[in-house]
C-alpha cells in the first residue's frame, strides 16, 4: 500500500513477465481494495499477462461485490479472459449461507467465475462442492507454507524441529503435498467443476 503509482505498477509488471517467462499462470492474491485510488486499467495494461485474480473472503479479505467488479473491468480491458476467484474463508455458518445466496444472484455471477477452497473453509471440500451453486469453478487453495500448526501439518515430524520451526520455516514439500491434493481431488470426483490448485504460500516454502 506505501508503493507509489509507478513502483506499484513496475511491481505488478515484473511479477507478471517472470511468471509468464515461466509459463505459468499469472494469478494474483488481491484483496479487495488493494490499488484503490490508482488507476487500475493502466496498471494492468502493463502487464504482459494476467489469468486471474483472487478475491479473499476471509483469512486477509472481505468481499465487496462493487470493487471485485470495479476490479474486475479494469483487468478484463487489457486482459479479457482473466478469471475472478473468491473465498469463502473465516465464516460463521450464517455468513456462509448468505455468501452461498449472494452466489445464486445474477449480479455475482456476471463478475466472479469460480471460486476457491483452502484453510478455515467451514465444510469438509465434498460438501462444499456439494453446496456450491451450479456454474461456478472449484479451485482447491492448500496451505503448503505452514509446518504445524497448519491445514496439513507436517507428519512424524522430528521434536526438535517441530518445537523451534513451528509455524513459517522453509519446507518444500511436494511429494506430500501431492498426495494430499490427489486424495482431497478423490473426494470430489472427476468434474469440469473442479480446475486444480492455487496454493496459499507466503514465499517461504516455495
Amino acid at each position: 500500500g506505501g508503493l507509489s503509482p509507478a513502483d506499484f505498477d513496475d511491481a505488478l509488471r515484473n511479477f507478471s513477465s517472470a511468471v509468464d517467462a515461466a509459463a505459468m499462470n499469472v494469478s494474483i492474491w488481491w484483496p479487495c481494495g488493494l490499488g484503490a485510488g490508482r488507476n487500475l486499467t493502466a496498471t494492468f495494461a502493463r502487464m504482459p499477462r494476467l489469468d486471474s485474480l483472487f478475491f479473499p473472503g476471509g483469512d486477509g479479505g472481505a468481499l465487496n461485490l462493487t470493487l471485485i467488479g470495479a476490479t474486475m473491468d479494469a483487468a478484463r480491458a487489457s486482459h479479457p479472459d482473466a478469471l475472478a476467484w473468491v473465498s469463502l474463508q473465516s465464516l460463521t455458518q450464517d455468513e456462509l449461507d448468505e455468501a452461498l445466496a449472494a452466489l445464486r444472484k445474477p449480479s455475482w455471477r456476471r463478475v466472479v467465475d469460480g471460486v476457491v477452497w483452502g484453510p478455515h473453509t467451514r465444510l469438509p471440500l465434498h460438501e462444499f462442492a456439494a453446496a456450491l451453486p451450479d456454474g461456478y469453478l472449484l479451485r482447491q487453495y492448500p496451505d503448503i507454507c505452514h509446518s504445524t500448526e497448519a491445514q496439513y501439518g507436517l507428519r512424524a515430524w522430528d521434536h526438535a524441529w517441530a518445537f523451534t520451526h513451528g509455524r513459517s520455516s522453509v519446507n518444500p514439500s511436494p511429494a506430500f503435498f501431492a498426495h494430499v491434493m490427489q486424495q482431497t481431488a478423490a473426494a470430489v470426483g472427476a468434474s469440469a467443476q473442479h480446475v486444480g490448485v492455487g496454493a496459499y504460500s507466503e514465499g517461504i516454502a516455495d
